[in-house]
């Protein structure tokens, strides 16, 4: 019986399981902190809003859906900027 056979195969394994190990634990590293972005993407304020609590309280008039606005003040009103020229723009209220 040829040992050498045995032991290039054993190493084989020892190296696949090892990475596979690798594997699942950036998965896991990337999954997590996806979910953590994918929350962050629903505040109003860095989707360019503000939370009031009726939809006609909106300067601009334009609500952004789909934002976690607490109970209070449920929706999310769209900034509006104000050109001040040479390519200065202000928020307003």
């Amino acid at each position: 019986m040829n040992r050498k056979a045995q032991g290039l195969s054993l190493n084989v394994i020892i190296v696949a399981v090892i990475s596979l190990l690798v594997l699942v634990v950036l998965s896991v590293l990337l999954f997590r902190n996806l979910t953590h972005t994918d929350d962050s993407l629903k505040d109003c304020a860095v989707n360019g809003g503000f939370c009031v609590d009726y939809v006609g309280n909106c300067p601009s008039g334009k609500e952004i859906a789909g934002t976690n606005c607490p109970e209070a003040t449920p929706f999310c009103c769209k900034r509006q900027l104000i050109n001040l020229g040479d390519d200065e723009f202000e928020q307003a209220s």
